[in-house]
């Protein structure tokens, strides 16, 4: 199986990403593509509805809002990527997430989405303790996302990393 990494530069390549936010930040920590630190970024952000990891670098402008309803502009960044925060999130509000996400990004958008067992052992029992928002809720329509044109780029039952490439169509 290929790194969680390569999904995502196998999907940016020849793209000029020079801002991204990362969705869904909470205590794990940004998503590190390769130590985003290193890439030549104006701007960057993470995002969660309640909690973010204290230790995570200060050039990581952070946000504290939920997935449903982003403060941000329209088309706002370059990349949104989003690793298996839509999981905790109601199956019923997985296609608002889903819009606002394309809503606020520019060029693509990476999203994972996950059943694995970790997210009913103790791991995650002792996740929920700290932060309630952490509970999983189960892991989103491949044809969900389908629907909205991305191209899924692993799903093997229990794992789903999609993109949409967006700006396909010139102005």
């Amino acid at each position: 199986m290929a790194s969680p990494e390569s999904y995502l530069r196998n999907s940016i390549k020849g793209m000029n990403i020079r801002s991204v936010i990362d969705i869904g930040t909470g205590h794990g920590g940004v998503f590190d593509y390769w130590n985003w630190e290193r890439k030549n970024l104006s701007y960057k952000a993470c995002l969660d509805i309640r909690y973010i990891r204290p230790d995570i670098s200060r050039e990581w402008n952070r946000i504290i809002a939920s997935a449903t309803h982003l403060p941000l502009r329209d088309k706002s960044f370059d990349l949104a990527q989003s690793t298996e925060m839509i999981d905790h999130i109601n199956p019923d509000e997985h296609e608002r997430v889903i819009r606002e996400l394309i809503r606020i990004s520019r060029k693509g958008i990476y999203l994972t989405s996950s059943d694995e067992t970790r997210h009913r052992g103790p791991e995650q029992k002792q996740c929920e303790k700290f932060n309630p928002y952490n509970k999983y809720l189960g892991i989103v329509s491949k044809k969900t996302l389908e629907r909205y044109g991305f191209n899924i780029i692993m799903d093997d039952g229990h794992r789903l990393k999609a993109f949409l490439k967006l700006g396909l169509l010139p102005p």
